[in-house]
């Protein structure tokens, strides 16, 4: 189990969220009897239900999906260093609330470890965990699109890989078949027994994305009365003044859009992590933020959703997945409100960027904004082999992938110290300083 919880901790970093809960749910209070009921005796919860409940909760629609969040994670922490009786009360429902969520267990897992909290019970905790993850793998074999796993969270999508196992993907894609979303995931060099790619069924998600913040913000629009209008000149609430850190970024942005050939790349990536849209969101979530962006205007496709999509756009035209997902859409349906050759120009640019900042060395690493610029570049320029270390050197995150050239020769390390903004917030003591490898546990076998 420890070995189990080590080894998500650096996946976790890139899936948590600091959403407030922004509204009730139709099972809010079913969900709540379940897990009372889960909580007095786990040996006999109806994990498969309380999953299947989770997703039309309040909680749920909190974090759209990523997983256990952030501030609810900083609670259970705060009681565990201090356990004052509000502190206590405090997580103990955090916990409750997100009952039916991998990571609420994988927190109070870690909060006990560190300081023996007396509010938390282990064995139980490891119980839930276990019931979860088999009620997950229950859902599908993850070997094609008829018969994916069934995810809620990209968190559980990243235990059953990495933690159950033991598998590093390589190239992930977003694809629709049949009427549902997929994601699907590709692992490179993990052996002949091993299946080339895994499919999860994210429909459930992506329905549910106008729940949350995404949804929030198209209720702000329909409420000022912006609809047919949003085409014009003015300025959609989503979209309030230009902030006095943000000019910089905007006015470089807007250059490149207009001439992508001449756009100062380097001066985007800069300014774009010193803006408030960078900060809002963290560099360890913008994977998530562009794809939920994407996910949004693909369901949508309304006045309204174009105009939004097209601001977030805007804002993270400094995130490498904003484009990734954006071509992604662009190749499956070729939408008028994409421009491919702009987002082809944009993502290719930002990589250049980042293999500007370094070397790839110990001694001169690259330096990403996000872990997504690190995942990305190690992939796309190299053919990445199963070693994946993290670790704190002088107090920043370090990734060490291993790779290859393309046609699989010239073995070599390459190293990324992550920028200190990607991880303002988050607990980096939960990594302990030295290498914390993904070993391969259980491998699924090709049928």
């Amino acid at each position: 189990m420890k070995k189990f919880l080590l080894a998500l901790v650096a996946a976790l970093f890139a899936l948590q969220s600091f959403a407030a809960c922004a509204e009730t749910g139709p099972k809010d209070e079913e969900y709540l009897k379940l897990v009372d009921a889960a909580m007095a005796d786990p040996a006999k919860a109806d994990w498969a239900k309380l999953r299947e409940t989770y997703i039309d909760t309040g909680f749920y629609y909190s974090h759209n999906g990523f997983g256990f969040p952030i501030d609810a994670g900083t609670a259970v922490d705060k009681a565990a260093a201090d356990p004052t009786p509000e502190n206590v009360a405090k997580a103990k429902e955090v916990l409750r609330q997100h009952y039916a969520c991998m990571g609420a267990h994988f927190a109070a897992l870690k909060a006990h470890e560190k300081s023996k909290a007396t509010f938390i019970n282990p064995e139980a905790e490891k119980t839930a965990i276990k019931g979860l993850v088999d009620a997950f793998r229950a859902t599908g074999d993850g070997r094609s699109m008829k018969t994916a796993f069934k995810a809620i969270t990209i968190e559980e999508q990243h235990v059953l890989m990495q933690s159950y196992y033991g598998l590093k993907f390589n190239r992930k894609t977003l694809e629709q078949g049949n009427g549902r979303m997929y994601d699907v995931f590709q692992f490179p060099n993990q052996g002949d027994n091993v299946v080339p790619e895994m499919f999860f069924d994210i429909t459930a998600r992506f329905q549910r994305l106008d729940k949350g913040p995404m949804g929030e913000l198209e209720r702000k629009l329909a409420a000022a009365g912006k609809t047919a209008k949003l085409a014009s000149a003015s300025p959609a609430p989503s979209a309030p003044p230009v902030k006095p850190e943000d000019a910089a970024y905007l006015k470089l942005v807007e250059a490149a859009m207009k001439d992508s050939d001449a756009a100062d790349w380097d001066g985007i990536r800069a300014q774009f992590a010193s803006s408030s849209y960078y900060k809002a969101v963290g560099g360890t979530r913008l994977a998530s933020n562009g794809r939920d962006a994407v996910f949004y205007v693909a369901r949508r496709e309304t006045p309204e959703a174009i105009e939004l999509f097209t601001q977030i756009q805007k804002n993270f035209f400094g995130s490498m997945a904003m484009h990734s997902y954006a071509l992604n859409l662009y190749d499956a349906k070729k939408p008028v409100y994409i421009n491919g050759d702009l987002e082809k120009a944009a993502f290719k640019g930002l990589l250049d960027s980042l293999a500007r900042s370094g070397e790839g060395t110990a001694e001169k690493p690259y330096r990403p904004i996000s872990l997504e610029e690190a995942t990305y570049y190690a992939s796309l320029r190299y053919k990445p082999t199963d070693k994946n270390i993290h670790e704190l050197v002088e107090g920043q995150l370090q990734i060490t992938f291993g790779v290859t050239d393309p046609d699989g020769k010239n073995p070599r390390d390459l190293v990324f110290r992550l920028d200190p903004r990607a991880t303002e917030g988050l607990n980096l003591d939960k990594l302990k300083v030295g290498p914390i490898r993904q070993d391969s546990q259980k491998k699924p076998e090709k049928p």
